[in-house]
């Protein structure tokens, strides 16, 4: 699997020295450090099965949005954004409504990381869609990667992978009928990272 790094809190060996992680986390907050280290997990699950036809792009700012997105997997399946976690807990997704365990009970959480999945996945169709690459679709993951973590699920809007099903999730990339061929993995990574410049406004007439 070709890994493709865009932070700039990351060296050229993938590493966040003591001075990065600080800017980091006050430019990002205090979860920040946590979700790049998620980062790290994924991406060495994933190289495990995936080979050359696949690649991950990680942190990458989407063009004419504030957003950067953790990991982008594209491969002749499809494209994928995953969104890593570090919540720890017990959780259910149903639907497209999540719910975090207290006090006795499920109770409806604000802080709803299938939402900012969906979110992230939807801007990337949309740009791909813009750019007159019409991929039949980009399917928002929920990668949660404290082993602690436990979410009960019922049809939920993402698909949701838990530690210890990041080596079955990679090996279901490797089945079924690629949707894309090498061209097309190419063509959208090419358009990932090397997005073409918004057009000038036009000018008025008689200006």
């Amino acid at each position: 699997m070709q890994v493709i790094e865009r932070s700039e809190y990351r060296d050229e060996a993938g590493v966040i020295s003591l001075e990065n992680r600080i800017r980091g986390t006050l430019e990002h907050g205090l979860s920040w450090y946590g979700e790049m280290r998620a980062q790290e997990v994924i991406t060495e699950r994933l190289s495990r099965a995936l080979g050359d036809d696949h690649t991950l792009i990680r942190n990458l700012p989407l063009p004419g949005t504030r957003s950067i997105l953790p990991l982008v997997l594209v491969g002749p399946r499809g494209v994928q954004v995953l969104f890593p976690s570090t919540l720890r807990g017990v959780y259910r997704a149903k639907g497209d409504q999540w719910f975090r365990f207290a006090g006795g009970k499920f109770k409806r959480d604000r802080k709803d990381p299938m939402r900012r999945a969906q979110t992230m996945a939807e801007r990337v169709r949309q740009f791909l869609h813009d750019h007159d690459l019409p991929v039949p679709e980009v399917q928002p993951v929920l990668v949660f990667v404290n082993p602690r973590t436990h979410v009960d699920t019922v049809r939920p809007a993402v698909r949701i992978v838990p530690r210890d099903a990041l080596d079955h999730f990679a090996a279901n990339l490797l089945k079924g009928d690629p949707v894309m061929d090498d061209q097309d993995v190419r063509a959208v990574v090419d358009l990932l990272l090397n997005p073409p410049a918004p057009a000038p406004p036009e000018a008025e007439e008689g200006a």
